[in-house]
């Protein structure tokens, strides 16, 4: 029997959730938590095989939750089930301690798949994200030899004057949570600036965004 324990700050989302896992006869739910806290205390107190993790969670950030579940509780793993699909949210979550990936728009048979995967111990990534992987695997052709992207100049100086400001924290190594509480805008506002970012700049990963920053004079290093 595979225990769970469901953490969304929506009680319809739980719901669904639950629904759908216990129609597997291998799958118990043994619990549901609608903060990060008491996902947390839950997580803790029950031992769960698998915790379904939302990062959007009202109280703490989702890199907390799964970092302090898999530094308090390691025989626990976790599978975020999300509606982001940025790449810089799906690093950050493999970095603190997820062991899956799926985006909430995925069927029920990735979920039950995922469930089982991470449950074994086994890491697990939805099918659109490693769509998006191959695709960034094949694209990696167009590199330069110096190892990131050619960026025209007239890409670059399309950047606004508030996403040069996002590039220079993220090359700082802030979060989109800690960048919106630095310049007073919310998480969804950093994201879609990044977004656009990436798209002028021609880069597909938060790392190629550094090295195409500070190659091309956007930011010195």
């Amino acid at each position: 029997m595979i225990r769970i324990v469901i953490i969304d700050d929506h009680a319809i989302v739980r719901a669904g959730i639950r629904a759908l896992v216990e129609l597997e006869e291998e799958f118990e739910v043994v619990g549901e938590a609608a903060t990060g806290e008491q996902a947390i205390s839950m997580v803790q107190e029950l031992k769960p095989d698998v915790a379904v993790v939302d990062m959007a969670m009202p109280d703490i950030p989702g890199t907390e939750i799964l970092q302090r579940i898999s530094n308090s509780v390691p025989e626990t793993n976790c599978l975020v089930l999300s509606m982001q699909a940025d790449e810089s949210y799906v690093h950050e979550a493999f970095k603190c301690g997820a062991l899956g990936y799926l985006l909430k728009e995925s069927t029920t048979d990735y979920l039950v798949k995922g469930i089982k995967q991470v449950a074994n111990k086994k890491r697990f990534l939805g099918p659109v994200l490693i769509e998006r992987a191959i695709d960034a695997y094949l694209s990696a052709g167009d590199v330069s030899s110096s190892g990131f992207r050619n960026v025209s100049k007239s890409s670059r100086s399309t950047l606004t004057k508030r996403e040069n400001e996002i590039v220079a924290l993220i090359t700082d190594g802030l979060t989109s949570v800690a960048i919106g509480n630095r310049l007073g805008i919310s998480v969804r506002t950093v994201d879609t600036h990044r977004a656009n970012i990436m798209n002028k700049l021609g880069v597909r990963t938060q790392a190629e965004l550094v090295r195409n920053a500070i190659a091309s004079g956007i930011i010195k290093e």
